[in-house]
């Protein structure tokens, strides 16, 4: 096999190529290695995809509260304005009896 991957411009020295020299279990070994590599690729991806979709995930939690914190303040704000309208009424009625 060396000869003839010689022969085609190949690699004459790879690791593959000792293996394959071995035979049966020689091309096993080399068929393992190719999907442990191609797994771990996957899960690489699979990992790049989860760390993106947990930034989204944080993204819109911010958003929501920072939305919940405006309608707390805008609430705030008119329950401030309720009171000082009760305050200018209850003085005023003070201020007539």
């Amino acid at each position: 096999m060396t000869e003839a991957l010689a022969a085609a411009g190949g690699p004459t020295d790879s690791i593959a190529d000792v293996f394959l020299s071995q035979g049966l279990m020689g091309a096993i070994a080399v068929a393992l290695v190719y999907y442990i590599m191609m797994q771990r690729a996957e899960l690489r991806d699979l990992r790049s995809v989860h760390k993106t979709e947990i930034a989204a995930k944080d993204s819109l939690i911010h958003d929501l509260q920072e939305e919940r914190l405006r309608e707390v303040k805008s609430m705030l704000d008119v329950v401030n304005s309720y009171k000082a309208t009760m305050e200018a009424l209850l003085a005023a009625v003070r201020k007539g009896t």
